[in-house]
């Protein structure tokens, strides 16, 4: 009834069985600005009465017992006089299941806004699919017309020519049929160049174009740059959407360059195109370009034209990155915006550095965009990464990367000691997965803790499914670079992980019927899938069940914890390290080196998590701390309802005051006089992580830094 039913019905129908039961009153008070307030009760009372300010206070009244409910608030039975063991024991029975009904209330409410985002994400492919399919016939429509154009017009030349040479075969009509040939071959060569370039991989798209436009009639002037290189879809669709506009402003001759002004910025691919002497109406050229400008938009991109004073404007702008969309509200939140700033800082040090150097920055941007790495290391490793790849891992005799695409494998390309597959696994939209032989040892560690090429970590984080050596862990922190340890525990069965991940119906009608042998499973691992199966109604009900069993969701979720949720943060607290490296080249009063430092000062997400890793490894707060700390870092999730353990559906009034007393609280610890300096450095970071949770305003604004 529970998962079903509101927990506005629920809770209130819960108090008051419990009163029924105990014949008492019972009130259920939740926290609030002002103290613990009364939510719903029996018999009724007004809601919003504030009781005490804490639930302490309400159980050291006499005649009243309280307990705590999960997810904020609790439960009271005051019974004057009484005190039985079967009350007690029907509150804390009660307050578990007002509790499961709040936790449930949460749940659907992320559940309802997952299944929103969702539609909308699929609505979106819809129309990114049937995009996509009129672009492919649009493009082949424009290979057909062009093939079309040359077959009729120069094909025809060439024919002529020939009956001529026929008619009288003199040394004229070959010079002239070989004229025709070769005027034959430049508009073929052109049309190829046109589908794909031979330089625009090699040297990009200025270079590409640069090639182009010296078979057109009129001449061209480039200006500009479009700065570092991009991949090869942003840079394939930016050229041939410029190709486009030059074939049809420099295809007739004319004295008066055309300018193309190439530019870049915020985070997009610019070019502007003016042909002076345009006399046809803007609106043909409009309907000229429309195709190209329907592929641009499928990229993301967009192309406008305009005409003033007798010449021809166009301009086409395109996102350097091409992926999906953030989630819900990653847009808005401080670690995508320190990415954001980190990437803007990177493209000025490109800019900043000598030729020799920007290679260094390129590498740099490049290693910024992408997702995070986990590398899967000890016995069991390949079950693991098959249980989360959803298939059977390849047997490569090395380390083999696992990246998202099309099923393909990627052959090892010179020195790399690596195999890459790629595959349509879901959890690689946000992960890059490593399996590598070996156990957690320091020369393994050693192998992930940097990339010679980039200067980056091979990893961002280590699934170790055996104890790592103390070699292994001090290796790791030798580096600059962060690689979280993430450890599964004894929970973790890999081959029952793997079995759940990829069950068919023939395997699930095997155990079943007690097959001695399904797949990798022996003994203990056998018979829980065995006594599992013949409870199970279906397939999907049985792999559910040992997803469960294999401490395959567990892990699944342990891994979004550390590593998608802090995507972000850990790609900008990486960029950050790398351009610090990176600008020792500069001189040593150029500006760049201050920008860098600045953006590390204030990038207070960096301090967190690489406090939050100090605190889980080490023992530098009280034990009776360590807990609250971990949360209020974000050890638990990154909203602030979720630091500052209050329910979902807390407000932005309650969010600010329950910031303001915590950031009070850790300002007084900090100032106590038997702190140590070191837990003193935790406390004025926490009280700046409370100071930022509920900051969305002007500066001096309440929730303000500095107003707490």
């Amino acid at each position: 009834m529970a998962a079903c039913t509101p927990a506005a019905l629920v809770v209130p129908a819960l108090v008051r069985n419990l009163a029924e039961l105990t014949d008492a009153d019972v009130v259920y008070c939740q926290p609030t600005p002002r103290g613990l307030a009364v939510a719903t009760s029996w018999p009724r009372r007004e809601p919003g009465h504030v009781l005490a300010a804490d639930l302490a206070g309400l159980a050291a009244l006499p005649d009243v017992a309280a307990e705590p409910v999960a997810g904020g608030g609790g439960l009271l039975v005051a019974a004057p006089g009484r005190g039985h063991e079967r009350d007690r024991q029907a509150l804390r029975e009660t307050a578990v299941w007002v509790g499961v009904a709040i936790r449930l209330e949460g749940l659907r409410a992320a559940r309802d806004r997952a299944a929103v985002r969702a539609a909308r994400l699929d609505a979106e492919l819809a129309s990114a699919r049937e995009r996509l399919a009129e672009v492919r016939d649009l493009e082949r429509r424009r290979l057909v017309g062009a093939i079309t154009a040359l077959a009729g017009r120069d094909f025809a030349d060439v024919r002529e020519r020939v009956e001529r040479l026929g008619d009288a075969f003199t040394t004229r009509a070959v010079e002239e049929l070989k004229d025709g040939l070769d005027g034959l071959l430049d508009t073929f060569r052109t049309a190829v160049r046109g589908v794909h370039p031979a330089m625009l991989p090699d040297r990009g798209p200025r270079a590409a174009l640069e090639e182009l436009v010296a078979v057109l009639r009129r001449p061209v002037r480039f200006g500009g740059d479009l700065g570092r290189r991009v991949g090869w879809e942003v840079e394939s669709g930016f050229y041939h959407a410029a190709a486009a506009v030059l074939n049809l402003v420099a295809a007739e001759n004319a004295t008066t360059p055309v300018a193309v002004d190439f530019a870049r910025a915020h985070g997009e691919l610019a070019v502007d195109v003016t042909a002076p002497g345009w006399t046809a109406p803007v609106e043909r050229l409009r309907a000229d370009l429309a195709d190209d400008a329907a592929r641009l938009a499928v990229l993301g991109g967009r192309l406008a034209c305009t005409a003033s004073e007798g010449s021809a404007h166009v301009s086409i702008r395109l996102p350097e990155r091409i992926g999906p969309a953030p989630a819900d509200g990653a847009e808005d939140g401080p670690a995508h915006r320190l990415r954001v700033q980190v990437h803007d800082l990177v493209e000025l040090g490109w800019w900043a550095a000598s030729p020799g150097d920007r290679d260094r920055w390129a590498a740099v941007a490049d290693d910024l965009g992408r997702a995070p790495r986990l590398a899967v290391v000890g016995p069991g490793r390949r079950a693991v990464v098959g249980a989360l790849l959803g298939g059977d891992a390849v047997d490569a005799g090395g380390p083999v990367w696992y990246a998202y695409g099309q099923d393909a494998v990627e052959p090892r390309r010179g020195a790399e000691d690596r195999v890459v597959v790629r595959r349509r696994a879901e959890v690689l939209r946000g992960l890059t997965v490593l399996d590598v032989p070996g156990a957690a040892e320091q020369a393994v560690a050693r192998l992930l803790a940097a990339d010679p090429g980039t200067g980056a970590p091979t990893a961002d984080a280590v699934l170790c499914l055996a104890p790592p050596t103390a070699g292994f862990r001090a290796e790791l922190r030798l580096g600059r670079h962060r690689v979280d340890v993430i450890e599964p525990g004894a929970v973790l069965r890999p081959a029952l992980a793997l079995v759940a991940s990829t069950l068919t119906d023939e395997r699930y009608r095997a155990l079943r019927a007690g097959a001695p042998e399904v797949g990798r499973l022996t003994g203990d691992e056998l018979r829980v899938a065995v006594a599992a199966a013949r409870d199970a109604d279906s397939t999907e009900d049985l792999a559910r069940v040992l997803a469960r069993e294999s401490g395959l969701v567990e892990l699944r979720r342990l891994l979004a914890a550390r590593l998608l949720v802090r995507a972000d943060l850990i790609a900008a607290r990486r960029g950050l390290v790398s351009a610090t490296e990176a600008v020792r080249a500069l001189p040593g009063g150029h500006p760049m080196r201050w920008e860098v430092e600045r953006v590390r000062a204030a990038a207070h997400e960096v301090v967190e998590l690489d406090l939050l890793d100090e605190v889980e490894r080490s023992a530098i707060v009280p034990p009776d701390l360590r807990d609250r700390v971990l949360r209020l870092l974000g050890a638990h999730g990154p909203a602030a309802h979720t630091r500052l353990d209050l329910p979902p559906g807390a407000d932005a009034q309650w969010l600010g005051s329950a910031a303001r007393a915590e950031a009070e609280w850790w300002r007084a610890r900090g100032g106590h006089p038997a702190t140590s300096s070191r837990v003193r450095e935790v406390c004025e970071v926490l009280v700046r992580s409370c100071e930022g949770l509920v900051w969305d305003g002007p500066p001096g604004a309440p929730g303000a830094p500095g107003a707490v």
